[in-house]
């Protein structure tokens, strides 16, 4: 077997080698192929990729999101040979740890399409197998740092045959939660899905990253994603309403209350969150409670009151704004 990792890297001169000596180093386990896309960057992070050529794939893109990036490697990859061919992804300011593919290796797990890994945040996984609707409730609930990651590109391999066999893709045309969408796309085809408890992958939290900035389009990508949610599982109305509820969460930090932004953007919150609001509609409070934690079901009966000034100071007490 093979693993092939893609990473996408824009402007990442300052951790694009740790990402790339981390992916390269797996070979003492299983077969590694590491495949870098460069998206228009405007730093050193090409010349520095450029560096390992004779040990990796170097490709570029022009600029057009992590999205296309990461398509540009499916692209390059189900154009070759793709039986016993597995991906996974990288990003730029990851690292995979020493032995993350090491279980994997054993071909125990040749039979599933979607293998799932630790991360070095909160509790391991439970090994176990797991539904493609239970992996779907997972990845739109958005479980972080909990038993269950299923929203995120990092943190699993898929098999190769699988991608190209549904044409996967990630939505281009999203700023935001295109990774959830890319998940439940898969999960939409029933791939036989199994957790493992060793840890494999290390996110780093930065101030970039997308949970602590304003996104223009962020609404108009939820309603897409929304709707996306709605057509896939007419059956499970308790998916589309999850959606709804996390999506208004989501928003509210990345669209209402971001993190860094200023005084001009801020200045139309109260209008952002009336649009939020719009978007909530109904709710049922004890479905919620069921649901939610604290703070998140705190958030929802915010919005449900329309009681703009409390959120506003809750976000201010809490250092956001």
């Amino acid at each position: 077997m093979r693993i092939n990792v893609i990473i996408p890297a824009y402007n990442s001169e300052s951790t694009i080698e740790k990402a790339i000596k981390s992916a390269i180093e797996l070979n003492k386990y299983v077969d590694t192929r590491v495949v870098v896309i460069d998206d228009g960057s405007t730093d050193k992070t090409y010349i520095i990729a450029e560096s390992y050529k004779k040990q990796i794939v170097l490709l570029r893109n022009k600029g057009k999101g992590v999205s296309s990036a990461r398509n540009e490697g499916l692209e390059f990859l189900i154009n070759e040979k793709t039986e016993d061919e597995w991906i996974t992804f990288l990003d730029a300011d990851d690292v995979l740890v020493e032995d993350a593919f090491k279980e994997i290796s054993t071909r125990k797990y040749n039979s599933f399409e979607y293998i799932n890994f630790c991360f070095k945040e909160g509790t391991p996984f439970i090994s176990e197998t797991i539904s493609s609707e239970r992996a779907s409730y997972y990845a739109i609930k958005s479980l972080k740092n909990k038993n269950y990651n299923f929203n995120s590109p990092w943190g699993r391999v898929l098999k190769l045959d699988f991608i190209k066999k549904y044409n996967l893709k990630f939505d281009e045309n999203l700023s935001y939660k295109e990774d959830m969408l890319f998940n439940i796309q898969c999960f939409k085809y029933m791939p036989r899905i199994i957790t493992l408890q060793n840890i494999g992958y290390e996110h780093v939290n930065s101030e970039s990253s997308v949970i602590n900035n304003f996104i223009p389009s962020a609404l108009s990508d939820e309603k897409y994603i929304y709707a996306q949610v709605k057509k896939m599982f007419m059956n499970k109305n308790k998916l589309e309403e999850m959606e709804r509820l996390v999506g208004t969460i989501g928003l509210t930090f990345v669209y209402v209350f971001p993190k860094n932004t200023n005084s001009k953007i801020l200045l139309n919150g109260k209008k952002r969150f009336y649009e939020v609001r719009k978007f909530l509609g109904h709710i049922e409070v004890n479905k919620a409670f069921k649901e939610l934690n604290k703070i998140d079901f705190t958030i929802i009966i915010l919005y449900k009151f329309g009681l703009y000034r409390f959120m506003k100071l809750l976000f201010k007490m809490k250092g956001r704004i």
